[in-house]
């Protein structure tokens, strides 16, 4: 699979020490603001929303055609275990990701690069995904066991909009909540076994296969917007998802170029 390109901001020219200041400021504000519509995350019946960052969100909205995901490095296409292992263990532990579930976004990530490259998908669009729906699983005090599966089946996960509506999907399950129209259309094991809903190696392989199902290019961001509502049209759902791609990407981004000591 071919790494997806690295958005690294332009270089500008060196500027007077009180505007640099004010600039950090400004990028801390943003990180922020959007730190806090990841947080919002509802994970029980009629929580209150409680960042006013979120509250931006509107029934119906739009992205410009130029919005662009961001990406970051792709896992090891290397087969060494060892490697593999190393780079899920190091991002799990950055992201607070656990790291069952990173390793099956980086699985399922790796074999959509193989069978599908041209669809460019990333594991940050996966593991934005599995984090919005159901906190990578950890809902409800959910639990990997080794092999990937749930140690409880995870339901539905009743998710309210801010004018208290119910926008999570009927008969959503696993820990990237598929409806059961995706999970039929789109089911696959990663293991070639029977697909299991409940098991984020074949959750995430499935949400995959569903976001690049029409020779979707997810490097185009009008498309990728297209395709992550193809999963749940609810525009909280998307904002947050967008805002939670953003958050990692900046993250594993930032922490690739700090200086070692």
């Amino acid at each position: 699979m071919s790494e997806e390109p690295e958005i690294v901001p332009e270089e500008t020219p060196a500027a007077p020490e009180p505007r640099r200041r004010k600039t950090a400021v400004v990028v801390a504000a943003v990180v922020v603001v959007a730190a806090a519509l990841v947080a919002g995350v509802q994970l029980a019946p009629k929580q209150q929303e409680t960042t006013n960052a979120a509250a931006t969100v509107t029934p119906t909205v739009s992205v410009p055609k130029t919005t662009t995901p961001p990406q970051t490095s792709a896992p090891p296409k290397v087969p060494e275990a060892s490697e593999f292992d190393a780079w899920a263990s190091k991002t799990s532990q950055w992201l607070d990701v656990p790291l069952r579930a990173m390793v099956g976004y980086a699985k399922a990530t790796t074999k959509i690069g193989k069978d599908i490259p041209g669809c460019h998908l990333s594991w940050v669009t996966l593991a934005a995904v599995g984090k919005v729906t159901s906190d990578h699983g950890r809902a409800q005090g959910g639990q990997y066991v080794t092999t990937g599966a749930l140690a409880k089946p995870l339901g539905t996960i009743e998710v309210r909009d801010f004018y208290n509506k119910v926008v999570s999907t009927a008969n959503a399950a696993g820990p990237m909540q598929l409806s059961p129209s995706i999970w039929a259309k789109y089911q696959a094991s990663y293991s070639g076994g029977k697909p299991d809903v409940q098991n984020i190696d074949d959750a995430a392989l499935s949400t995959g296969r569903a976001l690049c199902d029409g020779g979707h290019d997810l490097s185009q961001g009008q498309v990728w917007w297209d395709s992550v509502a193809t999963l749940q049209s609810a525009p909280l759902f998307l904002h947050r998802t967008l805002a939670t791609v953003n958050v990692y990407g900046t993250a594993r981004a930032r922490r690739r170029r700090t200086p070692r000591c």
